[in-house]
């Protein structure tokens, strides 16, 4: 007994710490379409970027001849021409990480679907409308801190069954810049 006693000084047993929880940081699993649209809300708010790729198909040798890809708003392919060629995930990581790099822990981050319609459900993959608000109080003081448009989504099932955005396409449906403009500044 006297032996785990002098292990435990040894080897420098510590008070048990609380986890470290971020409450807007949960990502559920994408068993229904609207749930996808939640967890990219959270993400936003949780400022997870891990998270924020969760939500995206990534194809894998297993899978069909498909890949994510997203068309930028007719406003931003003008205005960013060369920013929106052959747009990947690695490049939706890092956009949202320089986001996440410029917004202070104290400021406003937030995204609100205001509108999600099923506009077609094809079996295998779902179609859907959406309205979007973009909050984002930046440092960056050349660059609006409102973001607000539409886009259509095209969600695909993975290999364990859940939604993922597969197609996306966005659009400027406001006087303010879209999420578009939104990923070409960072």
């Amino acid at each position: 007994m006297l032996f785990f006693f002098a292990c435990g000084e040894l080897l420098g047993l510590r008070e048990v710490e609380d986890p470290d929880v971020n409450i807007g940081s949960t990502w559920i699993p994408a068993t229904q379409g609207e749930i996808l649209f939640s967890n990219l809300e959270s993400v936003f708010e949780g400022r997870n970027k891990e998270y924020y790729l969760y939500n995206f198909y990534e194809n894998d040798s297993s899978a069909q001849n498909t890949s994510f890809k997203f068309i930028a708003s007719p406003t931003a392919q003008i205005k960013y021409s060369d920013k929106f060629i052959d747009w990947t995930l690695q490049n939706e990581y890092s956009w949202f990480s320089g986001l996440l790099s410029q917004v202070a822990a104290d400021s406003v981050l937030s995204l609100e679907f205001t509108t999600i319609q099923l506009v077609t459900d094809y079996g295998d993959s779902l179609k859907y409308y959406t309205e979007y608000l973009i909050k984002a109080n930046h440092s960056q003081t050349s660059i609006s801190r409102i973001f607000s448009g539409n886009s259509y989504f095209i969600l695909i099932r993975d290999p364990l069954n859940y939604w993922r955005i597969l197609n996306w396409e966005d659009f400027n449906s406001s006087g303010d810049p879209d999420w578009s403009v939104l990923k070409a500044q960072f």
